[in-house]
């Protein structure tokens, strides 16, 4: 009934392909046209969101549009990532996320989206190990100390986390798994409240961020004995590792990163990816955020192929923990 397409009619065909390639390299030459916005899903003030308008700050130029930050919190994240997820693939909405955002909310909660196929990795940007720290009167000075001293008292030390589901949280059930000890995991709202009650003497000890430990350690009110790291924090590098302590393995580095939504083209998140490089090596911006115990990204970890890599393996690290812990985050 139909026949065979004619010779012209083939060539019609292919002409019209074509003929949408030029319009296609023509936008992701002059991209962007316009400014970006980057999505930090968490209230304006935290570290994230001083990171993130850090970052953006170091974007403008290479760009030579502004990074508007927006700040979409709630549900643990999930508004302001979901809002990426379902933005145009076009370079001009991106989502500063994080290892609580990209890989806990998913694992604690249902989520609208997938976070590994609905979004374009950019780049990673930064990661903060963490710091076991203890009340400063406790009778230990070290991490073998510590659970020597753990041992000694089965059941009836405590230590503080930021809540079910949340990094210190995983973090202490990591530490009983790892070294056969037992004790009380003692949910807060948050670090800031932790961090008062281990100071205070209320819990023995937590798995804090250094932003909130290095100044009570420098103070004399609490001491930190290992970070959460097989390399010890530019910011106290008198502070041993947890792999020189005597527990390799137990790592809890938070990180940040940048995604796009899925299928923005490939020249455009390699524009983008130039960005964020040369805002990280900007001196003025790794001084602050080595200030503040970041660890900024290699040139080497800053490209959309190890994202997509590290991401990966952090999912296969804390999922299955979480499944085993049962635990849930609260929206």
């Amino acid at each position: 009934m139909f026949g065979r397409p004619s010779l012209a009619h083939l060539c019609g065909f292919v002409l019209l392909a074509l003929s949408s390639l030029p319009a296609a390299h023509t936008w992701a030459q002059n991209y962007p046209n316009r400014p970006v916005t980057l999505v930090v899903p968490t209230p304006p003030g935290g570290t994230m969101d001083t990171v993130g308008r850090l970052v953006a700050q170091g974007m403008r130029v290479p760009l030579g549009q502004s990074v508007i930050v927006e700040n979409v919190a709630g549900a643990s994240g999930v508004i302001g990532v979901g809002r990426v997820a379902r933005a145009a693939p076009d370079g001009y909405t991106l989502i500063y996320s994080s290892l609580a955002t990209h890989v806990i909310s998913p694992a604690t909660m249902k989520v609208p989206y997938d976070v590994v196929k609905d979004f374009s990795p950019v780049s990673f940007i930064s990661s903060t190990p963490w710091v076991i720290a203890t009340r400063a009167n406790l009778p230990v000075d070290n991490m073998q100390g510590l659970l020597q001293w753990l041992r000694n008292n089965p059941g009836k030390a405590s230590m503080g986390t930021a809540g079910s589901g949340s990094p210190s949280h995983l973090g202490g059930i990591l530490l009983k798994n790892k070294t056969q000890t037992e004790f009380e995991l003692i949910p807060y709202a948050g670090n800031a409240p932790v961090a008062k009650d281990l100071v205070s003497g209320v819990v023995d000890f937590a798995i804090l961020d250094p932003i909130l430990a290095l100044p009570f350690m420098r103070s004399g009110h609490a001491k930190i004995l290992a970070v959460l790291s097989d390399k010890r924090m530019t910011s106290a590098p008198e502070v041993p590792t947890i792999d020189e302590a005597g527990v390799p393995g137990l790592h809890i580095a938070p990180w940040q990163a940048i995604w796009a939504p899925k299928d923005t083209p490939a020249p455009v998140i390699k524009t983008l990816n130039a960005a964020v490089s040369k805002a990280l090596e900007d001196p003025a911006i790794r001084k602050q955020l080595e200030g503040q115990g970041y660890e900024v990204g290699s040139a080497q970890e800053r490209t959309p192929e190890y994202l997509a890599r590290f991401h990966q393996a952090e999912i296969d690290k804390w999922w299955p923990l979480v499944q085993a812990a049962g635990a849930q985050a609260k929206p």
